[in-house]
């Protein structure tokens, strides 16, 4: 797994933990539940060990996740200032990518 997907798996988690449902962190992230699912499989996978749990209620952490749940809150809310800061969010602009043909 590489950095990159580590993050967007630690992105999925916390904003499922965050919102307490995948519906809801799919909405936040702009991407399906299936997929918000798939990226926190991935990490779970990747560590060997179950870091939700699904249930009646919504997700809670597992006690795994919970050792490191707060500084992974802090460190997202962390992204999100430096985000704003240097104007990541530029809802005004369009990109279009096309092959040269």
């Amino acid at each position: 797994m590489q950095a990159a997907t580590h993050l967007k798996s630690l992105q999925a988690l916390e904003m499922a933990i965050r919102t307490g449902s995948l519906t809801a962190a799919a909405k936040q992230l702009g991407i399906t539940p299936a997929a918000v699912g798939q990226r926190i499989r991935a990490i779970e996978d990747y560590l060997g060990t179950d870091l939700l749990l699904r249930g009646r209620s919504g997700l809670t952490p597992t006690s795994e996740l919970e050792l490191a749940l707060n500084d992974l809150q802090v460190a997202f809310s962390a992204l999100g200032r430096v985000s704003r800061v240097l104007d990541f969010q530029r809802v005004n602009e369009i990109h279009i990518v096309a092959n040269s043909d």
